[in-house]
């Protein structure tokens, strides 16, 4: 247990979805032109790591990354690719910063899809321009508490719940279990508390 590590896989029976919650869908409606705010959490306490242009050039390189997340970078991928097969459907829940979603993209491969959601314009057109090659992901804005309609084969949550307020945090995991088809799996990595 020497590394931060998080990880359900599949967990689609641990949650139960809370009766109040309605995802919106995207078809042609108002709200699928409508872009998210930001929340409050975002803008308070992480506006420098992801909504400010000089927080891409600062973070947006592998070395960084893997020294935030103590030199795990690349196993904590690994963790999570492992539960990836090509071709299949696959949702991200945020953007990250580093490769890993042009590594995600090569992984699915041509005969998948990549889809991508942020809430912060500016992660989203970080993430496309690292995507340009890759015509099979899409990168588009969205709350990952609401993310859309479809189902995915495999939902994947890099590193976002521990950035989210607790009472937000179950609105996005309800959601997206609900975006994990009937035979789907929804993978979370992130930090956890170490065990006494």
């Amino acid at each position: 247990m020497g590394y931060p590590l998080f990880k359900f896989a599949p967990i689609r029976w641990m949650f139960r979805p809370s009766a109040h919650m309605q995802l919106e869908h995207l078809g042609g409606s108002k709200a699928a032109t409508r872009k998210p705010q930001i929340p409050d959490y975002l803008e308070d306490h992480y506006w420098w790591a992801y909504l400010r242009p000089a927080s891409v050039k600062v973070f947006d390189h592998n070395p960084i990354v893997s020294a935030i997340l103590w030199g795990c970078y690349g196993r904590l991928k690994r963790a999570a690719f492992v539960e990836l097969k090509a071709g299949q459907k696959v949702l991200q829940a945020a953007c990250v910063y580093g490769d890993f979603s042009p590594h995600l993209a090569n992984l699915v491969g041509t005969d998948g899809r990549l889809d991508i959601i942020d809430i912060a314009a500016l992660q989203v057109a970080n993430c496309r321009r690292k995507l340009r090659e890759f015509p099979h992901a899409q990168v588009r804005v969205a709350d990952a508490a609401k993310p859309g309609s479809g189902v995915h084969n495999v939902v994947l949550c890099f590193f976002l719940l521990h950035e989210l307020p607790d009472n937000y945090k179950r609105d996005v995991i309800d959601a997206l279990l609900k975006r994990a088809g009937p035979d789907g799996k929804v993978v979370f990595i992130d930090y956890h508390r170490p065990h006494h």
